[in-house]
This record gives C-alpha cells, structure tokens and sequence, in this order.
C-alpha cells in the first residue's frame, strides 16, 4: 500500500516538513486500519518513517521500560530495522539493547535509565530518513 500523496507534492515538500507530513499520512492509514499490526502490510519506508517516530516519541516520553511494557515491542523492532534501513546504527543499537533488556524479564532500573539517557540526547535521524525517502520516492507516492 503506499500514500496517496503525488510525487510532484512529494517534492515539494521541505525537508524540514517531509517526515511530519509523512508521518501523519502514514499515522493515518495504520489508524484507519485499527492496529499497528498493519504496519507489516506497507512499504519499508512508511514502516521506517511511522515505527522511528513513534519510538522517538514514546521513549523522550515515557523511557523504553514503560514503552515496552505497555506492549511496544512490535513497533519497537520495525523501528530498530527502519533505523538499519537508513543507516542510523546507534539508534538501532539502542533498541536493540532495550529490546534485550526486556526479554531478559531484567526487573533493574538501571539499564534502561542508560538507555533512556544515551537516546534522548541523540538527535533523531531526520536528515538520513529524508535521504532515504528522496532516494526511494515509490515508497511514498500513490501509483500512477
């Protein structure tokens, strides 16, 4: 499934706008289908941009333990392989390790406070998912 967005409105967008303004659509779509579950059905791009922005959001937030605890670790590892998808290999990382640390059953605090603490001072990978979505537009724009 892809967006129903043109590749001349793709390309008009800003690059400082393009992942607010995908991230709605796409937002919109997996809410119109009633699950995150259909996530799975779209793009690796439209996964990439929707499973990286809604960590980032729930993790400067809440932290990775409640995050994960609240059933996010679906969402958490399509954002750890959008973050491979676009090169961001410490945010990856970063998942990754929550993710371990979650599955481990690890009841301290402390590993995730580190986490938290390394991920919310990383700056989003903004310019590299505007990289992938320039270098991949079929991902984003509705089929002629």
């Amino acid at each position: 499934m892809q967006l129903t967005i043109t590749t001349a409105r793709l390309n008009a967008i800003a690059d400082d706008r393009l992942e607010d303004v995908l991230a709605r659509k796409i937002a919109s779509i997996v809410r119109g289908r009633g699950d995150h579950a259909y996530l799975d059905h779209l793009a690796p791009g439209l996964q990439m941009i929707y499973a990286t922005r809604h960590i980032e959001n729930e993790v400067r937030r809440d932290g990775f333990e409640a995050y994960l605890s609240r059933g996010g670790g679906h969402l958490a590892a399509k954002a750890m392989q959008g973050y491979e998808l676009v090169g961001a290999e410490c945010h990856a990382a970063l998942v990754e390790n929550a993710l371990a640390t979650f599955l481990r059953r690890d009841t301290s605090p402390e590993p995730y406070a580190v986490l938290d603490d390394v991920f919310k001072h990383l700056e989003p990978p903004r310019s590299l998912k505007v990289e992938y979505v320039r270098a991949h537009p079929e991902e984003f724009v509705a089929s002629s």
